[in-house]
């Protein structure tokens, strides 16, 4: 077999693993096939650029779809520390200053920072400055709880 056939057939390989893993990580291609990271980025930008498949970035990582799922928008993947604001928010059921959730949570304050910096941006969250400092709600909630309290 010659280089070009082996090249041709990774790539064919690569392309395989991401239609029947929609969503999968660069590392994950990269752990699944035991190759080299480079190896790995060059056989998805070529794919890329053949328009087999396409990528979406969700925060700092890049996710990888085939083509057919272009336009059918992939749901954002939360982290689980994300998951754990969201459900202080839930259970908390008012505004939450960032002190309370390294409080709650024992997180440092950058890495909640971070966190609620992404949740705000892709609308699970929302934020008020009261006598400055900043309070977080769960998006959809503060109106529903101003209704509630002038019932």
């Amino acid at each position: 077999m010659t280089k070009c056939e082996m090249v041709a057939m990774r790539k064919q390989e690569t392309l395989e693993y991401i239609q029947g893993n929609a969503g999968v990580h660069l590392r994950g291609i990269k752990n699944h096939f035991d190759a080299p990271i480079r190896s790995v980025v060059n056989r998805l930008k070529k794919l890329e650029n053949e328009g087999k498949v396409f990528s979406v970035k969700d925060g700092k990582y890049r996710y990888y779809y085939p083509i057919s799922m272009k336009g059918k928008e992939p749901k954002l993947k939360l982290t689980p520390k994300q998951k754990e604001i969201v459900f202080l928010l839930d259970y908390f059921d008012d505004e939450i200053p960032i002190s309370e959730f390294v409080y709650e949570l024992d997180i440092k304050r950058t890495t909640i920072v971070y966190h609620l910096k992404f949740l705000l941006k892709n609308g699970f969250v929302g934020r008020e400055k009261k006598k400055g400092t900043y309070y977080y709600f769960k998006k959809g909630e503060k109106d529903e709880r101003k209704t509630r309290r002038n019932d």
